[in-house]
C-alpha cells in the first residue's frame, strides 16, 4: 500500500491578467458614472499603487498581493479616491479619507469592503508619517 503525503503551501493564486484589471477598473467607474484616469501597469515586484501624473498606476506587485477581486477593487478604489479628492502627496487624514471614497466606489460595484480590506490587514503595517497602521485603516472601513 502506498501513502501519498499533500503539504499544503500557502501561496497566492490569484494572478490575473492586466486586463481583468482593467474591466474591474471600468466597472467602478461605470457603477459610480464618471471617466476615470488611464490605468498603467508599472513593471515593478514593490506592492504598491499610487495616483499621480494624470493616471493611476499598479505595480505588478501589487497584482501579486491581492487575493481576490475585493481586494483588488479596494486597491483601484483607494487611488481613485486620492484622485478625485487631489491628495499629491500622502498623509495619515488623505489615507483614512482616500481609504473612504475608495470603499464607497468599490461598494457601488457590488464589491465587499470588508472582504477587500483583508488585503490591509495582511500588511500589518505600524503607524508612519505618511500612513496610519493597518489594523487602524481595517477598522475605520468598519471591519
Amino acid at each position: 500500500m502506498r501513502i501519498v503525503l499533500l503539504l499544503c503551501i500557502s501561496f497566492n493564486i490569484y494572478a490575473m491578467s492586466f486586463q481583468h484589471v482593467q474591466q474591474v477598473y471600468a466597472r467602478i467607474a461605470q457603477a459610480n458614472g464618471f471617466s476615470v484616469p488611464p490605468l498603467r501597469l508599472e513593471n515593478n515586484s514593490d506592492v504598491n499603487a499610487h495616483a499621480g501624473w494624470g493616471a493611476i498606476y499598479i505595480n505588478s506587485g501589487m497584482l501579486r498581493a491581492v487575493h481576490n477581486d475585493d481586494e483588488l477593487a479596494l486597491v483601484l478604489g483607494h487611488e481613485l479616491g486620492h484622485y478625485k479628492l487631489h491628495h499629491w502627496r500622502s498623509t495619515p487624514s488623505n489615507e483614512y479619507a482616500a481609504d473612504a471614497q475608495g470603499a464607497y466606489y468599490m461598494s457601488n460595484a457590488g464589491y465587499r469592503i470588508c472582504k477587500g480590506a483583508q488585503l490591509i490587514r495582511r500588511f500589518r503595517a505600524p503607524d508612519s508619517d505618511t500612513h496610519p497602521a493597518s489594523e487602524k485603516r481595517y477598522h475605520k472601513l468598519g471591519c
